[in-house]
């Protein structure tokens, strides 16, 4: 029980370091984009509605979204992706801060997380949550909600924003009711994802797709948007198998404990030779290291928009 608390424990501050971290980026690399001709204003129309200047990652949540607010709202990527970054950035720091609250109440994680981590993981973590928390004061309820829509515009312009849209999409889960046209938007922007990442064979996407495809019944979903194909779910463990992907064991268990089904068995061949046709089995797949799929992209990724 005290080790299962500790992994649990384990996984949301690694989680928690990857937000808190986010987008870190010093004063001369902030100095050297800024000053770069390639972000002036110059060039013709078409060409400006990406080159704006981006405020250092260093500035306050509310004063960038002071600074891109008019461009974003107009349309324009570079804004749009870096106020769907700070925003659901900030979101996220209300969650952690709920986590390490229910932390406080555990008596016997500091010397199990020193063990595992060699270091005080939740002192760490505090320290974190209060520069973030320091980030992200004075921002408005309005601006919260136009997140998803920052998040969709950006992602409109990188796959890799796309991916993040789809695996933690800027909107508030206990307010679905009220957010049903949002959640409906992206509904149908996760199903065009999903295709378009198993016909591409990109190797990015393996992941996010495994995650899409577990069976409910048997693992807990991190991804709000979720397909049920036990057949597609077996034959993407066999794919990162083939791979020598070191996956999590209770996926193996799950995917062996279907594969006993005659059903599912023939329907994971028919979707494995799917993915070969597309072009899977050429692929190299390698596990997440620094950037897990559901990470919030680095705000430099904004500039390259």
């Amino acid at each position: 029980m005290r080790l299962a608390v500790g992994a649990r424990l384990v996984a949301g501050i690694l989680l928690f370091a990857g937000i808190a971290g986010c987008g870190r980026e010093s004063p001369k690399d902030a100095i050297a984009r800024v000053s770069n001709p390639k972000y002036s204003a110059a060039g013709d129309s078409q060409q400006q509605i990406g080159q704006i200047t981006l405020p250092p990652n260093e500035s306050r949540a509310a004063d960038t979204i002071a600074m891109l607010r008019t461009d974003a709202n107009l349309g324009n990527p570079k804004a749009a992706c870096r106020l769907a970054i700070e925003l659901d950035t900030c979101r996220r720091s209300v969650i952690y801060k709920e986590f390490l609250e229910g932390v406080d109440g555990q008596q016997e994680h500091s010397v199990e997380m020193t063990d595992i981590l060699s270091v005080d993981p939740i002192q760490s973590a505090r320290r974190s949550l209060a520069r973030l928390e320091r980030h992200c004061e004075s921002i408005s309820d309005s601006d919260y909600a136009n997140a998803f829509t920052y998040q969709k515009n950006a992602a409109a312009r990188s796959p890799e924003l796309m991916r993040w849209l789809v695996a933690s999409p800027a909107l508030n889960r206990n307010e679905f009711l009220s957010s049903l046209e949002e959640w409906s938007e992206y509904k149908a922007l996760a199903e065009n994802y999903v295709q378009k990442a198993i016909r591409d064979a990109d190797s990015d996407n393996y992941f996010t797709l495994l995650f899409i495809y577990q069976p409910k019944s048997e693992l807990s979903r991190a991804i709000p948007f979720a397909v049920d194909d036990e057949g597609m779910f077996v034959a993407l463990v066999e794919l990162g198998t083939r791979n020598r992907v070191r996956l999590p064991p209770r996926i193996i268990e799950v995917s062996n404990k279907l594969k006993v089904r005659p059903s599912v068995l023939a329907s994971a061949q028919e979707k494995l030779r799917l993915l070969d046709m597309y072009g899977w089995g050429r692929k190299g797949i390698e596990a997440p290291t620094e950037k897990s799929s559901h990470a919030v992209p680095d705000k430099s990724l904004c500039v390259q928009i």
